[in-house]
Order: C-alpha cells, then structure tokens, then sequence
C-alpha cells in the first residue's frame, strides 16, 4: 500500500504546473477542487483547504504528504520544511521565494506561509521535478492531476495493474456474480498483460456512460472491455493498436432471421431496438436508425434475454457478443453476423501521458498476436459459437 500511495505523490506534485495560466473564474472559486488519480484531495475539517493565490494552488504540505506516505521533515528553528518520495525531494523555506527542487535552487512566485497554524505551500515547488499532466474543468471548476512519462514505472513499484472494465459485456468482460470474478475475451486478456508486467491485477468498475471520464481521471491505468478504436477517443485519450476485429451487427430472435436483412427493415416504428446507454451501441442506432423505436435498458448483459422473451425486437452489437449469445441461447440469431454494418477494432483505452504505457501494451498485444494467443482467445470465447 505505501508503494501505491508513493505513486500518487508524484502526480499530486504537479497541479500546479499549469496553475499561472487557470482561468480567473478559478481563482476566484474559494471551494477548491482537486483530483489526484480519480481521487479528491481529502483534508481535515480542523485543517486548512486548499485555496488559490495569485492563480497558485496551495495546500497543506504536512498533511498532505504524510497522509499519501512521503517523508516529511520540519525545521521549527528556520521553519523549512523538507519532503520526499522516491520521485524527488523538495525544500522550501516559509516566506522564501526560493526553493530546493532535487537538490537545485529554484525561484517561487508564491512562497510557503503558514496558514492556520499549517504550513502550505504551491503546488509548483513539487511539481518541477515530476512529470505530471493538469487538466481543468470550466464547468466544475476543477483541476485534475494525472502522471506523465513514468506510468509504467509506477505500476511496477505499486506492485498492480488497475484495469477499468463496465464488468457487462459477454464474451469480453463480464463479472461472474456467483464467483465475484471477471471472466471472458478481455479478462484473459488483462491478466496476461498484468503477468507480463510482473504485478498483480485489480478491476476497477466502471460504466460505458463514465468510461471516458473516469479514463481521463485516472480511476485505473487503463480500460480492456470490448472498447472499440475511434477517432473520438483518440482525440480524448489514447488508445493502443487494433487486436481484434469487429463490427456492429444484430441480435434478433431465430423466427425472425429472414426478417431483418438491412438497415431499412429494422429503421421502421414498429421495430423494438434495445441498448444499453453511454456506448456506441446506441449512438449507432441513434445515428442510424431514427424512425425505429430505441429501448434503453441500463443493463448490458439482460438485454439478448429480453429480445428472445419478445420485450424487444433488435439489439445493435459488436459480432463477437451476437456471436456469443447466440451460442448460449437457441432462441437467438445473428443473421448478418458475417457481414456486419461497420468494420473496426478493438483496442486497450488509457489517460493521456500513460505514453510509456501505451509503448508497453502495443508490443505485448503484438506478442499475443504473434503467439496465437488472441486467435486461441477468439476461438475460446467466441467462433466456436458461430461457425
């Protein structure tokens, strides 16, 4: 645990790296917000908030590094503090307009204070030696804190790979409730990277409606779900080179397969199109098929069920989960499942500045490849349903 708290350190360290440049509106908002890997930064009742300061953000120093595990030292006879983590060192004196960042002596342009009976200082002064990506948010008014450049390094000292996953989506991932373990294409999948790195693996829930903003938040290093490459997301985030094939086609009950030949049979009123929110699913039937009737139900993995029982006619899916649910229910039909409406890939989505990472996950998916892994993994949890 004190290795991941280590970790979190040196993202916290670099709020302020952008802060000159926050917006006015920022610094005039006294309820400061800052999220540091997903988390907000907690303080005490008792002790003093963060808080802005000629565009600085200023916190606690003492509380806050002790609470996240770095060595903290106080010099009350010329009341300098030092600090330190495996990412750096910082010491500053209160009221000095320098400061010591890994050993060499820099200028502040808002000096440590005592606040409150607490000391706090910029976040700048512990941010110059880490890299670290700061994000703000007009709308919230809130900066968020992600790591830059040694993403890799860091999973490895916190001993586990974090991986974000909707837990909904046959074959791919999807949590066993009886067993309280994630199963499926992707989940394999996760554990072979986690063992590749050497470190263990934890899932971190997540939903298709908050993927990308809990992506971007750092709630985990990165999401293996069934997450199909776009260029929407890459704008946003990043994502690692294509490992599987797949594109969107129909579910539909096995009476009806010669019913449903085309867009323009299912594109009428009286047809019943069932998705689940936030995803692509439904932004594809939204975008393609505007006179149909469009059912939203919150829960993935029920919906193949209720269009066999009738609640519903058509379910747009990626090929690989038509093709597993026809396999588990005969009911069920995938008639276009060879010819599916759009081609794509599948592909592992992380935070931007995870750069090394994505490095790391481009070339174990390309080993996974050249083993017959993914081919072994497809087979497994997927054609052997279809053929």
């Amino acid at each position: 645990m004190k290795n991941a708290v280590k970790i979190t350190i040196s993202v916290i360290a670099a709020a302020a790296t952008t802060a000159a440049m926050l917006p006015a509106a920022f610094a005039a908002n006294d309820d400061v917000r800052i999220i540091i890997g997903g988390t907000e930064l907690s303080i005490a009742e008792n002790d003093t908030k963060p808080f802005i300061e000629d565009g600085r953000a200023l916190v606690p120093m003492r509380a806050l590094f002790e609470a996240l595990g770095a060595s903290v030292e106080w010099d009350g006879m010329t009341r300098t503090v030092t600090a330190a983590s495996s990412n750096g060192s910082v010491e500053l004196r209160v009221g000095s307009d320098t400061a010591k960042i890994n050993g060499s002596e820099v200028r502040l342009d808002v000096p440590a204070k005592i606040v409150n009976d607490r000391t706090v200082v910029p976040l700048r002064v512990v941010s110059e030696g880490m890299n670290c990506k700061v994000d703000w948010s007009e709308e919230t008014q809130t900066v968020t804190v992600s790591r830059t450049g040694n993403t890799l390094a860091e999973i490895k000292e916190r001993g586990v790979l974090k991986v974000g996953t909707a837990g909904d989506y046959h074959p791919m991932s999807c949590l066993d409730p009886e067993t309280g373990t994630y199963v499926g294409f992707d989940a394999e999948l996760a554990e072979d990277l986690a063992k590749d790195i050497g470190v263990d693996l934890e899932y971190v829930k997540t939903s298709w409606p908050t993927l990308m903003d809990d992506t971007l938040n750092n709630r985990f290093d990165l999401a293996i779900c069934g997450i199909t490459v776009t260029d929407a997301r890459k704008e946003k985030a990043l994502m690692s080179d294509g490992y599987f094939k797949n594109g969107k086609t129909i579910l539909i009950r096995a009476e009806d397969k010669d019913k449903y030949k085309t867009l323009e049979d299912i594109n009428r009123p009286e047809v019943r199109v069932m998705e689940n929110p936030g995803g692509l699913n439904e932004k594809f039937a939204r975008e393609n098929l505007p006179e149909a009737t469009l059912m939203i139900h919150d829960k993935n993995e029920e919906i193949p069920s209720l269009i066999a029982a009738g609640e519903a006619d058509v379910m747009i899916t990626e090929i690989m989960e038509a093709g597993y649910y026809v396999g588990q229910d005969s009911r069920l039909a995938a008639p276009l499942i060879y010819e599916p409406f759009t081609s794509g890939q599948l592909g592992v989505l992380m935070p931007k500045g995870s750069e090394d990472l994505l490095e790391y996950v481009n070339g174990f998916l390309a080993r996974e490849k050249e083993s017959g892994r993914i081919e072994e993994l497809g087979e497994k949890y997927i054609y052997k349903f279809i053929r």
